[in-house]
């Protein structure tokens, strides 16, 4: 689902391989899309996972992954 800006710290931050979105993860468990040329929020994801505290994506930006406060995983393209 596609929240609105929730205004909490970053925990972690991740450009794309081309660098025209940047990812961050935060403590509401969610993941945010942000364009790079406008610097606005595009996305906003929220797998009810918890806390986010990492996030990488693949070299050629195709998909990306989340680490949670508990230890688990969350694959997404």
């Amino acid at each position: 689902k596609v929240l609105s800006d929730s205004r909490q710290p970053y925990r972690d931050i991740a450009f794309t391989a081309d660098g025209s979105r940047l990812a961050t993860v935060s403590d509401d468990g969610t993941v945010a899309f942000h364009d790079t040329a406008t610097w606005t929020i595009t996305q906003r994801f929220d797998w009810d996972a918890g806390p986010l505290r990492c996030l990488a994506f693949s070299p050629d930006g195709s998909c990306g992954v989340c680490g949670t406060l508990d230890g688990k995983l969350i694959l997404f393209d």
